[in-house]
């Protein structure tokens, strides 16, 4: 994917942290403007913003590094060309023209229109690599539509919000991992090759206690905390990957 760079950005860090999976570090306060980072200090001391998720608590405000990270930014200009490798809390790691590559907010960001339109029809889909340009959890992406109904992968680890859609059934398709959709009387756990039709009107929350991935499948336009409900978790629609 690539986009265009619609206004200037400047790093606002000079000696960004970063560590490596396996490193303990500590954790502090989430960032209220960017709720998937955490503020953490390496065991240099350098300290920072790093994303929540990659992160495994260990108490004592220590945690596990899960992944490699480095919290380097970019400075870009407007009409820069970018090349975008992958997003994160709404930032997107990517690489400049000029072979920089680092963090930029993707409000400063446009995607070319020949990346921004939807996936040919009649062409195969590699869900895999899709599921790779991606890491937030709770924020579904469209890969395909079927005349008024989109199809669209999501990562899932936590719980979500308890809503219902009023005018539309649901069907979640795990392609890895475990999921549980909670009833008011009932949990129902699906498993990897499994899927599950959540009846419109029914109240519901969705979990996973390790990240999942599914598909899921519902009308264009479906709100993914239900139209009357009010969370922080509320995703933009026809986010295309």
């Amino acid at each position: 994917m690539r986009a265009r760079v619609i206004r200037e950005y400047r790093t606002q860090y000079r000696s960004p942290i970063g560590f490596r999976a396996g490193e303990t570090v500590r954790i502090g306060e989430r960032d209220h403007e960017w709720p998937a980072f955490v503020w953490t200090t390496t065991a240099d001391g350098n300290a920072g913003w790093a994303p929540f998720d990659w992160l495994r608590a260990l108490g004592d405000g220590r945690a596990e590094a899960l992944r490699d990270y480095s919290a380097r930014e970019l400075d870009v200009d407007a009409g820069d060309a970018l090349t975008l490798r992958h997003e994160l809390g709404g930032w997107w790691w990517v690489r400049h023209a000029d072979g920089r590559e680092g963090w930029v907010p993707a409000t400063h960001l446009q995607m070319q229109e020949e990346d921004a339109r939807m996936n040919p029809a009649g062409e195969a889909i590699d869900l895999a690599a899709k599921l790779a340009r991606f890491s937030e959890h709770w924020s579904p992406r469209v890969v395909a539509e079927m005349n008024d109904y989109q199809f669209k992968l999501v990562k899932l680890q936590g719980e979500f919000v308890w809503h219902s859609h009023a005018d539309t059934d649901e069907t979640f398709l795990v392609l890895h991992g475990e999921m549980e959709v909670g009833f008011r009387d009932r949990d129902v756990h699906v498993r990897a090759g499994e899927m599950i039709v959540i009846p419109r009107g029914v109240e519901h929350i969705t979990r996973a206690r390790e990240e999942c991935h599914a598909l899921i499948v519902e009308p264009r336009g479906v709100v993914n905390t239900g139209e009357n409900t009010d969370s922080d978790l509320r995703a933009a629609n026809d986010v295309w990957v």
